[in-house]
């Protein structure tokens, strides 16, 4: 994704989705205009752009949320706006870092599974880093989604790791 087998691949251009532990709307746009955003500036046609978005609002079951601002959202539906938004983009990785973190406690299981299931079913690897126990144990790693589980796992990378020398006491594990 960094380099093809020619040149190298600018950031812009590398369509590797984020959603981090604050969704980060941006605020003086609906919710269907965040979402649209990144298809927009992928320079897909506006028509198809807003019915894309509007399949990622109802695949994290948030299209009843389209015409309403950041700021009036909770945490959990703009976290699921913010995952709406990376999907839209069609990224071929996603990196979620604590993506529960800013989420009402009582809300969190359900955006887990809401996440999981969006992201089985656009098909797209992932590696999710994560402190919560209750995360790291209802997350599944497969051969498509990895997770790197915080400071309170005492386990030591495997040995064939190649980055064993410089995760190792910092308490990572590879979520097996």
């Amino acid at each position: 994704m960094l380099v093809d087998s020619r040149r190298f691949v600018p950031a812009h251009r590398r369509r590797i989705g984020l959603l981090g532990q604050q969704p980060l709307l941006f605020p003086h746009l609906d919710v269907l205009g965040n979402v649209v955003y990144g298809p927009r500036a992928q320079k897909l046609r506006r028509d198809k752009a807003k019915m894309l978005a509007m399949e990622m609002l109802e695949r994290v079951d948030a299209a009843d949320l389209a015409s309403r601002r950041p700021d009036e959202l909770s945490g959990g539906q703009a976290a699921r706006v913010a995952l709406a938004r990376a999907l839209a983009t069609r990224p071929r990785a996603m990196l979620i870092d604590e993506p529960f973190a800013a989420v009402d406690i009582e809300y969190t299981p359900r955006l887990r599974v809401a996440v999981k299931a969006a992201l089985t079913e656009v098909g797209c690897p992932c590696i999710i880093v994560t402190r919560s126990r209750p995360t790291s144990r209802r997350w599944p790693t497969t051969s498509r989604c990895w997770k790197v589980a915080g400071s309170w796992n005492t386990a030591r990378p495997p040995r064939s790791w190649p980055t064993r020398k410089a995760l190792s006491g910092n308490g990572y594990s590879s979520g097996n």
